[in-house]
């Protein structure tokens, strides 16, 4: 029976492309890189096309759970990079749409991100503070300031 490595594929990914090769990870010529579907592999359908190619080099062949692709055969490694290529595009339609969606609500006026702190609220739990009369958890109690809000004001101060 063979060993069960677990290897965070995207972390792998990502350290191979930065150091230029696939050196670590891999041993021998009749591994096998399963990964749970293949959009978890590559970002960019170039960047998944190089990996597969040197990984093939190696002897390292592709094995996807939810896709049966055998990418040891011409049309599997067609089938792949087509695959790749559609799993791109649907990633930039999201990235397109999410981005419209965006423009479209500031547009209408509503920003995203969390509401900034009330200034005044603040100003009244640094005072306290400063007072020595009151517990930071008495401030937070008192004020409805966050503590980490209220820490990070404090560290700001010093």
């Amino acid at each position: 029976m063979l060993p069960i490595i677990r290897i965070s594929v995207r972390a792998l990914v990502e350290y191979a492309f930065r150091r230029g090769s696939l050196e670590s990870g891999f041993h021998a010529a009749r591994d096998v890189l399963v990964v749970y579907k293949l959009d978890r592999l590559g970002r960019s359908t170039q960047k998944l096309v190089i990996l597969v190619a040197e990984l093939k080099q190696r002897g390292i062949v592709f094995e996807f759970v939810t896709d049966r692709i055998d990418t040891t055969t011409a049309m599997g490694e067609a089938i792949l990079t087509i695959m790749s290529a559609f799993a791109q595009l649907e990633a930039d339609l999201n990235r397109e749409r999410t981005n419209a969606g965006l423009e479209a609500a500031r547009a209408r006026g509503r920003e995203g991100g969390r509401p900034a702190a009330n200034t005044g609220t603040l100003t009244r739990a640094l005072k306290l503070h400063a007072s020595k009369q009151h517990s930071i958890k008495d401030i937070v109690d008192m004020t409805g300031v966050s503590k980490s809000v209220l820490y990070r004001a404090l560290q700001a101060q010093s």
